[in-house]
């Protein structure tokens, strides 16, 4: 169901500036760091039933990937729409007995008494985005300080801990032809599952506009 819906998706944004006129579709990079919540327990504090005090810990994990975009909106237009379907990695997450962790009081544990549920291969994610982006100052023809919303899903992960998200942050685009694009934008990017998750990412790529 997932993958059909991201089909749709795909369809609707290629055959939409068709029937306008005027889009454009690219490739992007992009890469990141985001604070990633581990879990872990005292074995050392437990209570009759044998349930261990629970503590957690922020780790910042970085991430990488790519994919394609797809633009609806005249090349001249300061704005204009934007949809990304794209694909990050994720390294593993840090065991926390192997960073000093510590209890409420601030006490270090000892490694051997922490047990914990860390992710200890790579994490694939399958992302799609839908937003905005808004021409700030320049010309769209050359050289443009912009501002990028969007909003969309990590829809297919490796772990099965798929997530929505929000993103907005500054950019620039510089157009090299009449139909090449280069682009920038560095984004701040909160993540919602069972609670929420911030971090940062940066998008670089070319676009090829027509209308």
């Amino acid at each position: 169901m997932r993958l059909a819906s991201f089909a749709a998706a795909l369809v609707a944004c290629t055959v939409l500036p068709a029937q306008a006129f005027a889009g454009g579709v690219g490739i992007v990079a992009t890469g990141g760091m985001r604070n990633d919540p581990v879990y872990f327990y005292d074995n050392t504090d437990c209570d009759a039933s044998g349930d261990c005090a629970q503590y957690k810990a922020q780790q910042l994990r970085p991430n990488v990937g790519g994919g394609l975009e797809f633009v609806l909106g005249d090349r001249d237009e300061r704005i204009s729409g934007v949809f990304r379907g794209y694909w990050t990695m994720e390294p593993p997450q840090v065991n926390p007995a192997d960073n000093e962790p510590t209890d409420v009081d601030g006490n270090v544990l000892a490694p051997e008494d922490v047990t914990s549920n860390v992710r200890d291969t790579n994490r694939h994610i399958g992302l799609a985005s839908f937003g905005a982006q808004w021409g700030l100052v320049g010309e769209p023809d050359k050289f443009q300080l912009t501002l990028i919303t969007t909003a969309g899903a990590g829809f297919l992960t490796s772990d099965h801990t798929e997530f929505l998200f929000v993103q907005a942050g500054p950019g620039f685009t510089y157009r090299t032809s009449r139909s090449t694009q280069l682009f920038v934008d560095l984004e701040y990017m909160m993540r919602f599952r069972k609670g929420f998750t911030h971090g940062a990412n940066a998008y670089v790529g070319m676009r090829y506009l027509f209308d």
